[in-house]
């Protein structure tokens, strides 16, 4: 697992969250 695969699963995280 690399620091980008961290970081991109964040943001989709964020923008799912975001999209509720």
């Amino acid at each position: 697992m690399s620091i980008i695969t961290m970081r991109q699963m964040n943001h989709i995280g964020e923008q799912y969250i975001w999209r509720r």
